[in-house]
C-alpha cells in the first residue's frame, strides 16, 4: 500500500501500540476477512475497539488511539521494533501426480 501503510505502521510503533498486519493482495483469506470487517478492500484500515478507520490520517488515528487510552509514546523499556510488512503469499505448488495404488 506504500506510504500510507508505512506512515500508519510508524505511528503505531512510535506509540508502542501492538498491532498485526495482513496482506489482502497476497491471501484470499485475508482479502475476505478485510471485506467482512471493513466492508471494502481499502487500505490501510485500522480498527480500535469498535472504531473502524479507513485510510491513513495521523490526526484521526491518534484521536482513536487516544480515546482508547493508548499512550502517546512507547512505555519505558518497550521494544521499538515493528512488525515487518506482510510478505506476498507464496504461489501454490501445482498438484503432483496421484499416488500409485
Amino acid at each position: 500500500c506504500g506510504d500510507p501503510c508505512n506512515q500508519g505502521r510508524e505511528l503505531l510503533s512510535s506509540r508502542g501500540v501492538p498491532f498485526s498486519e495482513h496482506n489482502a493482495r497476497g491471501s484470499n483469506a485475508d482479502m475476505d476477512a478485510l471485506k467482512k470487517l471493513a466492508g471494502a478492500l481499502d487500505v490501510p484500515f485500522l480498527m480500535v475497539g469498535d472504531n473502524k478507520i479507513h485510510g491513513y490520517d495521523a490526526d484521526t488515528w491518534n484521536s482513536a488511539l487516544d480515546g482508547a487510552g493508548y499512550p502517546r509514546t512507547r512505555l519505558p523499556g518497550q521494544p521499538a521494533s515493528a512488525p515487518q510488512p506482510p510478505a506476498a503469499a507464496a504461489p501454490k505448488a501445482p498438484p503432483g501426480p496421484a499416488p500409485a495404488r
